[in-house]
């Protein structure tokens, strides 16, 4: 177990992350004071392994990570020796909890013949299409590519509630959970971000740390719910200034706490 002042975990696109471009510029004052003061933030993201390791790096971040809507949950070999990720890309889940994207695309095309209008998988798509679908560089659309468990999608027209009810009855049928996020629907194998995090909370952190939730979009509300305080950021306050002052409030509470 590690003892630290506290554990936020985040989503990231839209959230930590400027939806538009990506930028977490207005956080970077937040994030350094969670280094200065022991608080480690966790990426909690629809994001690949590979684009999560590359997301450590860019933002100086050592910390464990949850990828693709919390299929895997990736310590990095944390233990009080804090070697974390020193393999590069090489590193084993601690944790799976979703069935692999072979069984997920599987049924897609199983059941793509019943889904009213247009559904558009990454599965499909070529890396031309990935990126301008994401608005991501190319090296990062490859790395966006590279799934393991989630399958990101998009439906065109978007389904009426009716429609959505019959799909995510198909999709239950094979042990799937279909979910939106902010750019794209998600189609995994019957798990979601608060089961990683509920996983990581017990297994890796001292029993009462602080934890702190920040999401945008209906996947992440499970994970707000797995915390102390979770928050749920709309679409007109969203990205890495709410991110930044939601933080840092709450860091100022966990001080008068004291």
């Amino acid at each position: 177990m590690l003892s630290v002042r506290a554990v936020i975990f985040t989503d990231m696109d839209g959230t930590l992350l400027d939806h538009a471009d990506y930028s977490w510029a207005p956080a970077k004052g937040a994030l350094k004071r969670c280094e200065r003061e022991g608080v480690v933030v966790v990426p909690t993201s629809s994001k690949t392994r590979a684009e999560l390791m590359l997301w450590l790096k860019k933002l100086s971040l050592q910390a464990p990570i949850i990828s693709e809507n919390g299929a895997g949950a990736f310590p990095g070999t944390l233990t009080d020796g804090r070697e974390l990720f020193t393999d590069e890309l090489g590193c084993e889940a601690a944790k799976v909890f979703c069935v692999p994207i072979q069984k997920v695309r599987a049924a897609i095309e199983e059941l793509r013949s019943r889904i009213p209008g247009k559904l558009i998988n990454f599965g499909q798509m070529d890396l031309q299409e990935i990126i301008e679908h994401t608005g991501l560089p190319e090296n990062e659309a490859q790395l966006a590519a590279e799934r393991d468990f989630d399958e990101p999608f998009l439906w065109e027209p978007e389904p009426d509630p009716e429609e959505l009810s019959e799909v995510s009855m198909h999709f239950a049928e094979h042990g799937l959970v279909m979910t939106r996020g902010g750019r794209f629907w998600h189609l995994m194998g019957g798990c979601d971000k608060s089961v990683a995090v509920r996983w990581m909370k017990k297994n890796l952190f001292a029993p009462g740390t602080p934890t702190l939730a920040l999401g945008d979009a209906p996947n992440d509300m499970g994970m707000l719910a797995a915390v102390d305080k979770g928050i749920l950021m709309d679409e007109d306050d969203r990205g890495p200034k709410r991110w930044a002052r939601e933080v840092l409030l709450w860091l100022d509470e966990l001080k008068e706490k004291k």
